[in-house]
């Protein structure tokens, strides 16, 4: 659901994950990534999604990826996504943007994997939302972790 849409209307402004994936699936694409900086909980800064309603518990079931997608995405199931307003970003978002820039981490290496990736962007993240907020972000990796998600010129 973007952020911008209505709860009370999420037949008409949600954007399903498993139709994103079939739409997706449809490129002729050899490898398709897919970054969803959001969380699944139903909760947003402001309070609850749904108004005027007991609290929300939130079940999710994500659809199975097809195998040539990579998956990352800001937090677990139940997860909040975390801000980090001085950045201007997610804490999520921040940490992918500096992992890719700085080759997560693993010095002059002429590419990034999933797995790099994962473990360059999930320990920052998950660190800072419990120093920031006192609560639990794990960012979600989803794919083969041998697969490549960037490649950089010498």
């Amino acid at each position: 659901m973007p952020v911008d849409a209505s709860p009370d209307y999420i037949a008409i402004g949600g954007y399903p994950l498993d139709l994103l994936y079939a739409n997706l699936g449809h490129l002729k694409a050899r490898s398709v990534t897919v970054v969803l900086d959001a969380c699944f909980s139903g909760e947003s800064p402001q309070g609850s999604l749904i108004k005027n309603a007991s609290p929300l518990v939130v079940r999710t079931v994500l659809p199975g990826l097809p195998a040539h997608f990579a998956l990352l995405s800001a937090a677990g199931p139940s997860q909040m996504a975390s801000w980090d307003p001085p950045q201007g970003h997610s804490l999520f978002t921040y940490y992918l943007l500096k992992g890719l820039q700085s080759r997560a981490g693993q010095g002059a290496a002429p590419r990034i994997t999933l797995e790099e990736m994962k473990d360059y962007v999930g320990k920052r993240v998950t660190r800072a939302a419990r120093r920031l907020y006192n609560r639990d972000q794990t960012p979600q990796f989803d794919g083969s972790p041998q697969r490549v998600l960037a490649r950089y010129e010498k």
